[in-house]
Formats: C-alpha cells, structure tokens, sequence
C-alpha cells in the first residue's frame, strides 16, 4: 500500500483495507491502527477530511490503548495533518508540537522531522517567517546528518518557498533547484509542481 500512496490512491487504500482486515481478524491492534491511519492519509488526499479525521481519531484510540508511543506520535501527527490542511494553523500546531514531544522523548528522528517539516510549513502559511526558518532548518539539519532523504523535497520546497515570499531570490532558487531530484526520485508531484512554479 505504501509504495501505491503517492502515485495510485486507489489502489493503496484497497491494500490497507486488506491490512486492516486482517489486522483485525488476528486481533493485532497495532496493525488496525497501522492501517486506520494509512486509509486516513489516502482519504485525506483525495480531500475527504470528515472521514480522514474519523480514521486518524479511531487509530489514535487504539494505540493509546496499547500504549504505544509511536502510534500516538503518528495518530496526534495526522490530526494536525487534517487541521493545517483546512487552515486551522494554531490547532494543528497544538497536535505537532504534542507530537514532536512525544518522538523527541522516544528518540524517534524520522517521525520528530516529519513533525519538524510540519511545524515550519504551519509557520509559513501564516507568513511568521522567524518562527518558520527555525523548525524548518532545524528539519533540513537534522535530514541532512541522518541521511533522511524522504522528507528532502518537502522540506527544500518549503524553504525555496520561504526565501522566496522574502524576496531573497538567489535562495530560493537554489532551494527550488535542489528539491527536484528528491522529489522526482520518489513521485512527490505536489512538491514537483511547487519548485517548478516558484523558479517559473
């Protein structure tokens, strides 16, 4: 399902819906969770955020339920996800900045870059370039000494973006330039579209 994610929706929720099931028939709550929160994501693409958020709260449940520290980071991650996409920037940050604490305390760097994208993107959709610069190199700093490429094209976008909206240029261009490669390696057509109409 996952490598289906970006490039064919349909087809990775049917594999997650297959997950969940037979999650579910093992009574393997990690795995419902799991899969609860990959059909949230693809739902949350195609723009069905009720049912996106639904998913995402019922997979949260389950893992505090379990206890499991990764699965709330990822469950409180995805809410925000929701919020920020439909422009509610203070609540979303509410759920990354619980969510960033929680992978800092268990040392979880993938996810805690995730949250760190996340914070900076929040940041610079409302235009609070300060607060936006550091959790966005805080993200690319720690990307880069990790080798944690799949965060790479969201994140050099995102900066590309920023120097932009502040007229530094010369920045910007080479942030937009550097993202492409990262983004064509792993079919982020979002990211893709957003270099190429930012040095357009």
């Amino acid at each position: 399902g996952s490598q289906y994610l970006l490039s064919d929706p349909a087809t990775a929720k049917a594999y997650f819906q297959k997950g969940f099931d037979l999650s579910r028939n093992l009574n393997y709550r990690k795995g419902e969770a799991d899969c609860l929160r990959f059909i949230g994501n693809v739902l949350k693409r195609q723009g069905e955020y009720p049912r996106a958020l639904n998913n995402f709260i019922r997979a949260l449940a389950i893992s505090e339920s379990i206890n499991d520290s990764s699965g709330i980071s990822a469950g409180l991650g995805h809410i925000g996800d929701i919020y920020s996409e439909q422009g509610d920037h203070y609540k979303a940050r509410y759920y990354f900045m619980r969510a960033k604490e929680i992978d800092e305390k268990i040392h979880k760097n993938e996810e805690l870059i995730q949250m760190l994208l996340n914070i900076g993107k929040s940041y610079y959709r409302q235009d609070i370039a300060d607060s936006a610069f550091i959790f966005l190199n805080q993200c690319y700093k720690l990307a880069a000494e990790n080798g944690f490429n799949f965060v790479m094209d969201g994140v050099l976008t995102t900066l590309g973006q920023l120097h932009a909206s502040k007229e530094n240029n010369t920045e910007a261009m080479n942030y937009f330039r550097k993202s492409i490669p990262f983004s064509v390696s792993k079919g982020a057509y979002a990211n893709l579209s957003d270099s190429y109409l930012g040095i357009a």
